[in-house]
């Protein structure tokens, strides 16, 4: 397979008629398969603005059983970030959204020539907690989603993969639910 999109189903077929080899789905669970169940992955690109925090535990996933795989996500803040020094939050891209089919192709080129794998200086994975408004969650219940998607990660995963998995994801779990509780300390 080339191509994992999370979210962004509108461009399955333009991505197909092009000639991408693209899995296209806006279920944590089957993009969680497809990952598992993949020989390879070119690119995984998700929707930050509509999957923001399953995303980013997607992508966890993909670095820990694809290191090789290109990781990133599209969003409308591109346009006004200063991408010189690379992508922000440890991807190895961040696309303007809308994007264009001919930046997928790029991506998949970038792969090609051998131009893959984390950014330099690169020592984990860091889950964006910045998009997340903590006056509205419920700590209690963000915990039991983060045990619950460990829980599926275990029966999904062989050992080695989700020990690898979990050290990647492990410090933004504990970083929103910090944060989490400090809001609710405050108010």
């Amino acid at each position: 397979m080339d191509v994992l999109l999370f979210g962004f189903e509108s461009f399955e077929k333009q991505l197909a008629d092009a000639g991408v080899r693209v899995v296209v789905t806006a279920e944590f669970e089957a993009a969680a398969r497809v990952i598992r169940d993949s020989d390879k992955v070119k690119v995984f690109l998700f929707d930050s603005q509509r999957q923001g925090g399953s995303g980013y535990d997607l992508a966890g996933l993909m670095r820990a059983t694809h290191p090789e795989c290109l990781v990133g996500q599209a969003s409308p803040a591109a346009r006004f970030l200063d991408l010189s020094k690379g992508a922000p939050r440890k991807m190895d891209f961040l696309l303007d959204d809308p994007f264009s089919v001919a930046d997928v192709l790029a991506l998949m080129a970038r792969y090609d020539r051998g131009e893959v794998g984390p950014p330099a200086g690169w020592d984990g994975w860091f889950v964006d907690v910045l998009e997340i408004d903590f006056s509205s969650v419920d700590c209690e219940e963000m915990a039991w989603g983060h045990e619950a998607m460990v829980s599926e990660m275990r029966t999904w995963l062989s050992p080695e993969n989700f020990e690898r998995w979990m050290a990647l994801i492990q410090p933004g779990m504990e970083e929103r639910m910090r944060l989490c509780e400090a809001e609710k300390a405050r108010t």
